[in-house]
């Protein structure tokens, strides 16, 4: 049975260690990356004892996934989750430590202002809230060895599991 091949040793984040299963839907042209989601089918397997809930952040190595919702199967539970993927990165709030994490950067994202009146391009950058706090006007985020200050909240830039923000180069720039 595939539920006993828990293999992954893992951590849910702020829970604790356990080992995991993954079963991975083969790559297609279909999976491309679509911002810090990766749009590809993964089923998470573990214990029955194992705390898994919707919501719930699991990382393995250097992946991290979050838990969509979980069923109890035989032996076991399955989960359905979703990873997110990026660059490595560094979030620089303007006061506190410097935190790794990862980054989606979408370069020439373009970005309306008020009332349709002009259309600019920006960097857009998405960060894991639970790697990255809530980033503010401000803050740095290095992506790549580049760093960008954030200067807004994208409109539709948080949903609980992702912030999206826009970035400026120049001032990142014009500030070191």
């Amino acid at each position: 049975m595939r539920a006993g091949l828990l293999r992954h040793r893992g951590e849910i984040i702020g829970v604790g260690r356990a080992w995991f299963g993954l079963i991975e839907k083969a790559a297609s042209a279909d999976n491309a990356i679509a911002g810090l989601r990766v749009a590809s089918f993964v089923e998470l397997r573990a214990r029955a004892d194992t705390p898994l809930s919707p919501m719930s952040h699991v990382r393995i190595g250097t992946r991290l996934f979050v838990v969509m919702f979980a069923r109890a199967i035989p032996g076991g539970q399955a989960a359905a989750v979703v990873e997110l993927a990026g660059q490595p990165a560094r979030y620089l709030p303007r006061e506190g430590q410097p935190v790794a994490t990862r980054c989606h950067v979408q370069r020439d994202a373009v970005l309306v202002g008020e009332n349709n009146s002009r259309v600019v391009y920006r960097a857009r950058l998405e960060v894991p809230l639970i790697e990255c706090p809530r980033p503010q006007p401000g803050d740095k985020i290095e992506v790549g060895g580049v760093a960008y200050t954030v200067s807004a909240l994208a409109h539709d830039g948080d949903d609980g599991i992702v912030r999206a923000v826009w970035g400026d180069v120049r001032k990142a720039i014009d500030e070191d």
